[in-house]
């Protein structure tokens, strides 16, 4: 394989996305290292959905809601969000270790904190319990930085578009597989008393959805481990970026090259805090119409929701998983190819709007047709 030419320094000039692709030439996709690295998204996916479907109906159950159905989208919000800031928390970290000892083991230990935090949040019964396993599954778990860093370093401008459409597919597979576990095995006791009569299943009524989403992530661990392929990482850790200076505070210059670039240099350009400002908004967003989802599908009609239960909303996001999921993977390369990245960008940025538009629509609707 022959050596990568060093990425070109981001300076205020550089092109925020680029246009100037030709995509006929396109470098044959990395088929291993991607049967390692998709089970391990996937499973992320699920571990982080499957908790959607029945999150309310848990909330409710509590007494931190004193009854009151309208604090319970509030409370679930709230531990929703716990996983995510979790994640914020400590992506950083799981980057900059990851460029000391390699990709595989943080993707690895990764998984397994994801797989344990979800098996503390089934056997959790009060509130600050929940609420600190979810932190956990986000904190112990920086797969999802880490896995976009190996996708950029084993992709270039030809087929870079081809291996990022993967990931809706990837996430929207693990959507469809997390959200049916959460719907339709939440509290077996009520749905199967026969095979689920053990006192213990009434005393934790959603372990059953978070040990099978369980099994599911050691089996991507137990796969990944097989198949993915610790690759030469291009460092990037602090030991290079950290500049030594003489007695006089003069930087040393490097004998076999010019001294490596600073935090400032690197990462304070323009084209780095737009793109990462792009990115944070549309997280933002995506986000918050999950955290919508969960909360209006499964609130009481009367209050503006759609009043669904776990079984049905599992099944609804199940499909929302299949649509958002294989039609940018179908379609998304070649929207890229037609409109340029610029404009594909705001094409589905724009879609968000009329997504959070609909929620009142449906509630309003639902209570017209008594759904």
């Amino acid at each position: 394989m022959p050596a990568q030419e060093p990425p070109e320094q981001a300076g205020e000039d550089t092109p925020l996305i680029r246009d100037d692709v030709n995509p006929t030439m396109a470098t044959p996709l990395p088929a291993r290292q991607l049967c390692g690295l998709m089970p391990l998204l996937i499973a992320e996916s699920v571990m982080s959905t499957s908790i959607m479907p029945y999150i309310n109906q848990l909330v409710s159950d509590l007494p931190v809601t004193g009854g009151d159905k309208i604090k319970v989208g509030y409370y679930a919000g709230f531990i929703i969000s716990l996983y995510f800031f979790g994640e914020a928390f400590t992506v950083l970290q799981w980057n900059r270790l990851s460029d000391s000892i390699g990709r595989k083991p943080v993707l690895l230990s990764g998984t397994l904190g994801l797989m344990i935090a979800t098996i503390l949040f089934g056997l959790s019964q009060t509130f600050w319990s929940l609420a600190l396993s979810r932190f956990l599954a986000g904190a112990l778990n920086g797969n999802i930085g880490v896995v976009k860093t190996m996708l950029g370093e084993m992709t270039d401008d030809t087929n870079i578009a081809r291996v990022f459409s993967l990931i809706p597919l990837t996430w929207a597979t693990g959507i469809i597989i997390g959200s049916s576990a959460g719907g339709f095995l939440s509290r077996p006791h009520d749905r199967w008393p026969q095979l689920f009569s053990d006192p213990f299943w009434v005393q934790h009524p959603y372990f059953l959805p978070c040990a099978a989403t369980s099994v599911y992530a050691m089996a991507s661990l137990v796969f990944a481990s097989v198949f993915l392929k610790e690759v030469d990482t291009m460092t990037f850790d602090m030991s290079n970026l950290v500049t030594f200076a003489d007695e006089n505070g003069i930087p040393e210059q490097d004998q076999e090259g010019p001294p490596r670039p600073s935090w400032s240099s690197s990462l304070l350009t323009k084209p780095v805090v737009l793109i990462v400002s792009i990115y944070a908004a549309h997280a933002y967003l995506e986000i918050s119409n999950t955290a919508l989802v969960a909360v209006v599908y499964t609130t009481p009609i009367r209050f503006g929701g759609l009043g669904l239960d776990p079984a049905r909303m599992g099944t609804c996001l199940a499909a929302f998983g299949i649509i958002t999921g294989f039609l940018p993977f179908l379609v998304f390369d070649r929207i890229v190819r037609v409109l340029g990245r610029r404009r594909a960008l705001l094409a589905f940025m724009s879609c968000l709007i009329p997504a959070f538009l609909l929620f009142p629509i449906n509630g309003t609707r639902a209570q017209h047709v008594g759904v």
